[in-house]
């Protein structure tokens, strides 16, 4: 395993090596950095399974670079929050922004090391699952709602291409129709046809997906578009 310290004390980061040797664990690899430049450009290498950090750092603080962690790395790797005085506001506040544990340098040892460590990793565990399991859900939301995109196509393009179908049916079931009844025809399809051309133009201006209560009917899958040429309406399709 490898863990990672941020700390710009190297006399506290040798004692923390100490510390995790003793454990006796499998082989664990402790490298030490001083600032969060240094820090970022380890944890990109996206190797690193445990992260100490120290509360304060020089013209850095500790909670920053644990916001910075958190923000930057999905899922982050666990991080243990240490400084050279016991506070509960410090510990609350690290807890707040995404650390796992917090310790106190002064009273570390083997076990509270280790007590410290396995927890962090259970509980990143469990954070890296949750992470899965949201986006899981995100991308099943994305493939219903394309789902409901296809049907709503389907739903608005349905009455316009009927009409055109049963006016092109009837032209050519009759060809004996005098010009005026053909022009009422050719009229309503060219209608019916500027009307699917509407539709697909809104669908290609689509931004945004969002659903609203409709009747007793269930949701409206209400299609969100920008306003481009005359085009302004929102699509809706009713679901179950």
């Amino acid at each position: 395993m490898r863990f990672l310290a941020i700390d710009d004390n190297e006399d506290d980061i040798e004692l923390l090596k100490l510390h995790i040797e003793d454990l006796e664990w499998e082989e664990i690899h402790l490298s030490g950095c001083s600032d969060w430049n240094t820090a970022k450009s380890i944890l990109d290498q996206g190797n690193i399974d445990l992260v100490f950090l120290d509360y304060c750092l020089g013209p850095s603080s500790g909670l920053e670079i644990l916001i910075n962690i958190v923000e930057e790395y999905k899922p982050h790797p666990p991080v243990i929050m240490l400084t050279g005085q016991g506070s509960e506001e410090i510990a609350v506040s690290a807890i707040k922004e995404g650390a796992e544990d917090y310790l106190v340098k002064g009273r570390l040892d083997p076990d509270t090391v280790e007590h410290a460590i396995l927890n962090a990793l259970e509980k990143g565990l469990l954070k890296k699952k949750i992470l899965q399991q949201e986006q899981d859900l995100l991308e099943a939301e994305r493939q219903r709602v394309m789902l409901e995109s296809v049907g709503a196509a389907c739903h608005h393009f349905a009455q316009p291409l009927t009409a055109m179908i049963g006016n092109l049916e009837m032209l050519s079931a009759d060809p004996r129709l005098d010009e005026e009844k053909r022009k009422v025809y050719f009229k309503t399809c060219l209608a019916a046809a500027s009307s699917m051309s509407e539709i697909m133009t809104r669908f290609q201006t689509i931004r945004e997906y969002r659903t609203r209560p409709y009747s007793r009917q269930g949701d409206i899958l209400d299609v969100g578009i920008d306003e481009v040429g005359s085009v302004k309406r929102p699509l809706s399709l009713a679901t179950d």
